[in-house]
């Protein structure tokens, strides 16, 4: 694994300016001209190793998934990969595993791939007929760019709103910095935008319904097994978010128990009884039991809470996940090379968030049968109120209303999207529309990488790569759901996860300073907030907030900030800073 910053403009005098800033960072194994008007730089995780010579010589620049194209085939497989990349990319399915790289063609053209699990995000930056920027780490843009970047004030309000957090129309924090969607291609060539192309989808055609078989449960298995045994540290250098739960009990019970590598844990607990004995008497038995050491426990106070938003790492982007805020301190106290978390076992293995699928796969005369319910006789209401939904055109949707602070304008254009994105799913009859609307909220995703990959840590999200979702997208709702949630995990582990933490009758407690909690604002607003607040609450902020209005006000005017910060050491190297034309990526 490796992290990638390209920049293609037709001036190399820009050119050898930026190779100068990547040098001097210190923070790139190597840095090199693929393709005229190109530049290259890429820093390696730790335990990785950087692309030969011979593999950058076939035009190649590797974030991910290099060894399993290779299959120890060396460079012929390469050149197979080559051939795809070059005349039909959106056959890179065809290739195994989960891969990410960059190819330049000798004509200056090049191709941006990011992998099915999509691990290692891939930006774009359009810069008119300046070229591209195409980078793995958002900070890359501002840091390396000579022009000044401004935030985006609609991603900025919105991305946690939507539920799993997702970036609106694939943009980001930065405003005309671009996600390549998972799965996806991007063409780059000069003097063109962008285009970009779909190389793997693992759902359903309509018509094509998925089909229950007593497979998928081993088949399960097998792929978190598999997962677990690439991803971790032989070493034991791996620590797990474990919350408690069903399914990071599980990832627990499978690391420490069934393949016996070495764990230790990082936990959030509440702070007040009777949640916080409950948490523990499940963590506790199951760190005794499998030897994971050290087991931290971290109380979830308010101040606490407050303390991790106000430093979170990985500007400009909001990482919000309070265990990825506490990575830093825990990297300083413990020699680590991989997080695991158990995030979107809920949509893999069933939990409400898969109610609606349910509801569509489940016939009436099925509903009135002897079938079990997911979660009791109110499901008979539930399938009910959402057929008439989609009869009368308006699904549900995830999300929610903007804090008060977002600007008329940025809430204006949200209601609009909402709007849009309703339409959509209105029109979206293929099957399996609600995993595949919650596997695309996949901002999450990169955030584990932001957080992470800066200090030498890679994720591991065993829930969320191309294997375990090419079978989440093969499973019918009801494997997954009733009675109770977690069907399909319940099978899969039951002879290797404890009873109890397996089948865990609640979803955990926390403390409730969420809900009733306030967020004193301490006076005026930063500078900063100008780009990213509403002026009347820029002149006159309220004195406080509810407590989650207040972190993500927060963590908006940290990413205007640290952007107008980048923009003054930009300035003070002598850049120039007109704000360049951006292209729109289609």
């Amino acid at each position: 694994m490796a992290n990638l910053f390209a920049v293609a403009d037709p001036d190399p005098g820009v050119l050898d300016r930026i190779e100068e800033r990547l040098a001097g960072s210190g923070e790139f194994d190597v840095v090199w001209r693929p393709a005229p008007g190109w530049l290259v730089a890429q820093a390696t995780m730790p335990d990785s190793e950087a692309d030969r010579e011979r593999v950058r010589s076939l035009g190649f620049a590797f974030a991910e998934g290099r060894d399993r194209l290779q299959g120890g085939h060396g460079l012929d497989s390469l050149k197979r990969v080559a051939k795809l990349s070059d005349r039909s990319p959106h056959r890179l399915a065809e290739l195994p595993g989960d891969f990410g790289f960059l190819r330049f063609q000798p004509d200056g053209a090049a191709l941006a791939v990011r992998s099915c699990g999509g691990l290692v995000p891939v930006y774009l930056r359009p810069r008119g007929d300046r070229g591209f920027a195409v980078g793995t780490l958002l900070n890359y843009f501002p840091r390396f760019l000579p022009e000044r970047l401004f935030p985006d004030p609609l991603v900025n309000a919105t991305w946690v709103r939507i539920y799993p957090a997702a970036f609106i129309d694939d943009r980001t924090f930065v405003d005309g910095v671009s996600i390549l969607p998972r799965g996806s291609y991007a063409e780059l060539v000069p003097g063109r935008a962008p285009r970009i192309g779909r190389y793997w989808d693992p759902r359903p055609d309509d018509g094509e319904g998925p089909q229950p078989s007593p497979e998928h449960a081993p088949e399960l298995r097998r792929i978190l097994i598999e997962t677990l045994e690439r991803d971790l540290d032989a070493e034991g250098r791996n620590v797990l978010m474990l919350s408690g739960g069903v399914d990071s009990s599980a990832l627990g019970a499978l690391i420490a128990g069934t393949l016996g590598r070495g764990l230790s844990s990082w936990s959030m607990i509440p702070a007040v009884e009777p949640g916080r004995s409950l948490e523990l008497s499940y963590i506790e038995p199951l760190v005794s039991r499998f030897g994971i050491h050290p087991a931290r426990k971290h109380e979830l106070t308010e101040e606490l809470h407050r303390r991790w938003i106000s430093a979170a790492p990985g500007l400009p982007f909001q990482i919000l996940h309070p265990a990825l805020c506490d990575l830093p301190n825990l990297c300083a106290e413990e020699d680590l090379r991989v997080i695991v978390s158990g995030m979107f076992a809920d949509e893999v293995c069933g939990d409400s968030q898969r109610l609606n699928d349910w509801a569509l796969h489940t016939s009436l005369r099925s509903l009135l049968s002897r079938e079990p319910l997911p979660f009791g006789r109110r499901d008979y209401l539930r399938w009910a109120k959402r057929r008439v939904r989609e009869a009368v055109g308006r699904p549900r949707v995830p999300a929610d209303e903007l804090d008060g602070w977002a600007p008329p304008e940025v809430e204006s254009e949200y209601q609009d999207w909402v709007h849009r994105y309703r339409t959509a799913l209105a029109r979206d009859h293929r099957p399996l529309r609600e995993l595949a609307a919650r596997a695309s909220g996949d901002a999450w995703v990169a955030m584990y990488w932001e957080a992470a990959a800066p200090l030498g840590v890679r994720p591991s999200l065993p829930f969320f790569n191309r294997e375990v979702l090419e079978l989440a997208f093969r499973c019918h709702p009801r494997e997954l759901l009733g009675p109770g949630p977690k069907r399909l995990l319940r099978e899969a582990l039951r002879d290797d996860v404890p009873a109890r933490n397996l089948l865990r009758p609640d979803r955990g407690m926390w403390t409730g300073h969420h809900a009733r909690g306030r967020w004193a604002l301490d006076g005026a607003l930063p500078a900063a907030a100008d780009d990213v607040v509403r002026s009347d609450w820029v002149r006159h902020p309220p004195a406080d907030v509810p407590f989650m209005q207040g972190y993500r006000l927060t963590a908006a005017i940290r990413v205007a900030k640290s952007l107008r910060d980048a923009g003054s050491l930009m300035q003070n190297s002598s850049a120039t800073f007109a704000r360049p034309p951006v292209s729109g990526i289609r």
